[in-house]
């Protein structure tokens, strides 16, 4: 549903958020709350990339495209969003000073578009992977459904088949013939035979 989805976002924000924080600030405790405000910034823009990449994976499923069409999708939209990234990553630079975020993007940068598009794709493999298996337990489910309303006419029809009514007037029709035509009689009951064996 809307609301879980929208709670697993949040929590992945402020887990990232508290985690890019620790990174940020090299594992010391004293720069934590000074880069703690940028790591909002930052995270806050990738979870919204996140929910866009989500968005276009339902957009984009699997199967629906060709497998160039596909592709081309996905390229463009990992390098939209590593774009999205780098100028980030530059207006964090203006925005916080700091100079522990500095040195970070200084240290970092070259790297930052490939992990960006790392990233991308690694979080839309995620939403496809999660996708495939939603479908294959529907599909287990309508299989289950289907052998069960299956087997429910398999027994319908053979309820049908054997109903006592046309029982109990076929026996009572073969009781009458007993004394009066014997060999009709046998013939009936093999009739009948022949009809119960199906």
């Amino acid at each position: 549903t809307f609301k879980r989805r929208a709670l697993y976002a949040l929590i992945y924000w402020g887990v990232s958020t508290v985690i890019a924080s620790l990174i940020y600030s090299s594992m010391q405790l004293s720069l934590f709350f000074r880069v703690f405000k940028t790591a909002v910034l930052w995270n806050f823009n990738s979870t919204v990339i996140g929910i866009g990449i989500f968005i276009l994976t339902l957009k984009v499923p699997l199967g629906r495209f060709s497998k160039p069409v596909f592709f081309t999708i996905h390229v463009v939209a990992a390098l939209v969003s590593s774009v999205a990234v780098v100028i980030m990553a530059f207006l964090s630079l203006y925005i916080y000073a700091d100079p522990a975020i500095v040195d970070y993007i200084n240290r970092m940068y070259p790297q930052f578009f490939h992990i960006a598009i790392t990233g991308y794709f690694a979080v839309a493999g995620w939403f496809y992977f999660l996708q495939f298996q939603k479908r294959v337990k529907e599909q287990a489910v309508r299989e289950a459904n289907f052998q069960k309303f299956s087997r429910e006419a398999e027994l319908k029809d053979l309820k049908a088949q054997i109903n006592p009514h046309f029982l109990f007037n076929t026996l009572n029709s073969i009781n009458a013939l007993v004394f009066k035509d014997p060999q009709k009689t046998r013939d009936t009951i093999n009739r009948l035979a022949g009809m119960l064996r199906y």
